[in-house]
């Protein structure tokens, strides 16, 4: 449990959406080949009706397997792993951090104007002090940041 800390996290019937389309693109194959599953471990509670596909703890496995009609042969499913092994990025901290910053710039677009860090040329963001003595000021932060960590004040 994290007390007294928010954490924003995409919309995960948005994210299996995502994957859903990335998968078809990749194996070349229809939508209505692939059955999205989302699953809120806890105790989640909804607001409104639980769409099809979502299910807290493990009542996703009575969904799974009402699933009867095969989809691919045995020898089908071993070359879309292949494909999908051979095309997928190398693992490691790297590959996650780039991730990230991708998902976090598309759903939180920093504003900017054009700014050049004096440092590396890279784009210069606006960004809000989150702690320390500067809490809640905005400041001019580099946005290749941890990597270059340049920043200027809002009046320069």
């Amino acid at each position: 449990m994290n007390f007294k800390q928010k954490h924003r996290f995409q919309n995960p019937l948005r994210q299996n959406y995502g994957h859903i389309c990335a998968l078809t693109d990749l194996l070349e194959i229809s939508k209505d080949k692939i059955h999205g599953v989302v699953c809120f471990m806890g105790n989640a509670t909804f607001k409104t009706e639980v769409p099809k596909g979502v299910f807290i703890q493990g009542r996703y496995v009575n969904y799974i397997k009402s699933f009867r009609t095969e989809v691919f042969t045995e020898k089908e499913v071993g070359a879309l792993v292949e494909r999908i092994e051979t095309s997928r990025l190398k693992r490691g901290f790297k590959t996650n951090r780039n991730h990230v910053r991708h998902v976090q710039a598309r759903q939180n677009p920093l504003p900017s104007i054009g700014k050049t860090c004096p440092r590396c040329g890279a784009e210069m963001i606006m960004r809000t002090a989150k702690r320390g003595v500067h809490a809640g000021n905005k400041f001019w932060g580099c946005s290749r940041y941890p990597a270059c960590r340049s920043t200027q004040p809002t009046n320069v």
